[in-house]
């Protein structure tokens, strides 16, 4: 009678060998191998040289996003995504001056009904913040659409000359 080949791990029958014989049954063996490539993968990212690497590759990322292609193609996504987002926010504003009802888009500017537009527009950094905040704010009653020459007259005089 042949003697049977058990799992040094586990103790469990293995199966009779075609060619080399086995010492660990395949549930021991795959978690060995998840163990071993689990403590290889440490020592490599742990180690001097795979820092080393991994800064030249950060390097290289940086040259490589930074071109002047890619720059462009993102400032362009970028411009698109603030224009749509002002469309939207002027045309929940009323779509029109609410001074003058002057309607042309590019003429259109939001203003902060009681001031402090600068103080504000210094917190967020840029206009695409700015209207991100407005509408995850719902569209505050502090502000309101004006055109461009009616909110330089507001901030210049206090008043606009439509309202005399």
């Amino acid at each position: 009678m042949e003697a049977k080949n058990k799992c040094l791990d586990c103790s469990s029958d293995l199966p009779k060998p075609k060619t080399n014989p086995r010492l660990y049954c395949d549930k021991c063996r795959r978690e060995r191998l998840l163990l071993s490539k689990r403590q290889s993968n440490a020592k490599w990212w742990n180690n001097t040289d795979q820092k080393e690497f991994n800064k030249k590759r950060r390097i290289v990322y940086q040259t490589v996003k930074n071109t002047p292609e890619l720059k462009s193609a993102r400032n362009e996504k970028l411009r698109q995504q603030r224009k749509e987002i002002r469309l939207e926010i002027i045309k929940q504003y009323g779509n029109k001056c609410d001074c003058c009802q002057e309607t042309n888009i590019e003429f259109l500017a939001i203003d902060h009904i009681n001031g402090g537009g600068g103080i504000q527009r210094k917190e967020m950094k840029n206009h695409l913040n700015f209207y991100r905040w407005i509408i995850k704010n719902n569209f505050p009653d502090i502000l309101r659409v004006l055109c461009h020459n009616c909110n330089m007259a507001f901030g210049f005089f206090g008043y606009c000359p439509h309202q005399k």
